[in-house]
């Protein structure tokens, strides 16, 4: 895919008991090392690499290659890591309707820009934040 000038986004939705199999954690980990975007929900972000704080894992994982991370920490907003540095935005009130099948991207995605400024759009897109707590 990336031969073809495609962006490879990795939305891991793990739990740390499922990386415990050596052969799961394999897969997940060649994901990991290939893709340009890792989109990772708290915990997520240290589960495949070696690093005990998140600082650590940020660098591990951008030298593996990964273009961009979205950290995505729910009605707390998302933070945004490249190797210019990292921005966050705060999360913003929604109402659910259905959470099945729900998607941080949506948008088709031609490049690696267009696929780090969708995660970036999605995750700061915010008309009103959201209550501490909530």
């Amino acid at each position: 895919m990336k031969s073809n000038g495609a962006s490879v986004s990795f939305d891991p939705n793990i739990r740390k008991e499922v990386v415990r199999d050596p052969e799961v954690r394999a897969a997940l980990e060649a994901m990991l090392a290939h893709c340009d975007t890792f989109l990772p929900s708290g915990e997520e972000l240290t589960l495949l690499t070696k690093a005990t704080t998140p600082e650590a894992a940020i660098s591990e994982i951008l030298g593996l290659g990964v273009t961009a991370i979205v950290v995505k920490n729910g009605a707390e907003g998302a933070t945004y890591h490249d190797a210019d540095g990292s921005r966050s935005a705060p999360g913003y009130r929604v109402e659910e309707l259905d959470p099945t099948g729900a998607v941080t991207v949506s948008a088709p995605l031609s490049s690696r820009a267009d696929c780090r400024a969708a995660a970036w759009t999605r995750a700061s897109i915010t008309p009103t934040p959201a209550a501490p707590g909530r």
